[in-house]
């Protein structure tokens, strides 16, 4: 899908006392130079204790979030433009920071690093035909649906040591991560007789991938001024090795190896006030190409060469939050924007 860019703005009921939520929603999606308390180990683990955490204290973070997407295109049909929106869900993640333990914290954590979702309902091409050389399938059918669906995840488990320094205003962090990348996709083609109006299958394609490596993050997060922050987060993912299955038709799957090549993901960020009561944040982020080719079903009849390629992406994610104090408490009211190549 084309790139996208995404507005979002609403408001966030729970007061600021409260450690647990989504501490970014809302500010599309910074956070790598945010101060912070929420825990949130997607990020940047530093800023997750940069400050108001006692000794004896430790964070929890459960954030998710719910995006409407919208396509608008041709998959298969180039004679018409189909737009079609879905709701998917992104950012899922459960994170927890301990107590000081010695000369640091103990970070665990289980979070989404990417989702892609696509779900299109497109019009048949009737000029196709059914098999090569045969009629169209005009001669025979009076109209059609081409049903796309595809999901892909990268879900990570990170355990990661976290150094608070300088009473909080600086600190860094390392560990290993696990991660699984899994993804399914099916094409659904049916098609209705232009004899008695039935619906008829045309063709029935889907597939699956479950790959698993590991990898190691790292963070840093600096407070040059009291309002002022800055951070930088990085996630070196590792190669990846699983199985693929694919089946046609209802024909029995078949499993083959698949892989994927390592990736560096990294991103810069910062945030300041403007004036009391309003923050505004800035993140850069990186993924890195991947140029991948293997073949699947060597050695049968079937054998076909499958090429999987990424270009290097640069995404901006640009925030504003207001802290708005009231008699029951401090609430902030933020809002976001953010591009997704």
């Amino acid at each position: 899908m084309r790139r996208r860019r995404a507005l979002a703005c609403f408001l966030i009921v729970l007061p600021l006392g409260a450690r647990a939520g989504s501490e970014y929603a809302g500010m599309g999606g910074v956070g790598i130079g945010m101060p912070a308390t929420s825990g949130d180990l997607s990020e940047n683990p530093p800023a997750a204790v940069a400050r108001g955490l006692d000794r004896r204290e430790g964070a929890v973070h459960i954030g998710a979030s719910l995006s409407r997407l919208t396509f608008a295109g041709s998959a298969y049909n180039t004679t018409v433009n189909t737009v079609d929106a879905f709701a998917g869900m992104s950012g899922l993640d459960l994170s927890a920071v301990t107590p000081l333990l010695g000369a640091g914290r103990l970070g665990i954590g289980v979070w989404q690093v990417d989702s892609r979702e696509l779900r299109v309902d497109e019009p048949l091409d009737l000029a196709l035909a059914r098999t090569s050389g045969g009629p169209a399938l005009a001669v025979n059918y009076s109209g059609g649906t081409t049903r796309i669906r595809q999901v892909e995840r990268l879900d990570a488990v990170g355990l990661v040591w976290l150094v608070p320094l300088a009473e909080g205003d600086q600190g860094i962090s390392a560990g290993p991560v696990y991660l699984n990348q899994g993804a399914e996709g099916s094409i659904e083609v049916s098609a209705t007789s232009a004899v008695d109006g039935t619906t008829e299958p045309i063709r029935r394609l889907a597939g699956r991938r479950s790959l698993n490596g590991f990898g190691v993050q790292a963070g840093w997060f600096y407070r040059p001024l009291p309002d002022g922050s800055l951070g930088v987060s990085v996630l070196w993912i590792g190669p990846m090795g699983g199985y693929a299955w694919e089946q046609q038709d209802g024909i029995p799957a078949i499993r083959d190896t698949s892989s994927r090549p390592a990736q560096l993901r990294a991103g810069v960020g910062g945030s300041f006030k403007l004036i009391e009561g309003l923050m505004v944040a800035l993140d850069l982020k990186y993924g890195g190409e991947i140029k991948h080719t293997e073949i699947r079903r060597v050695g049968t009849p079937a054998a076909r060469t499958v090429t999987e390629y990424t270009d290097p992406t640069f995404a901006i994610h640009a925030g504003v939050e207001y802290r708005w104090d009231t008699p029951y408490g401090e609430f902030p009211v933020r809002a976001g924007f953010y591009t997704r190549p």
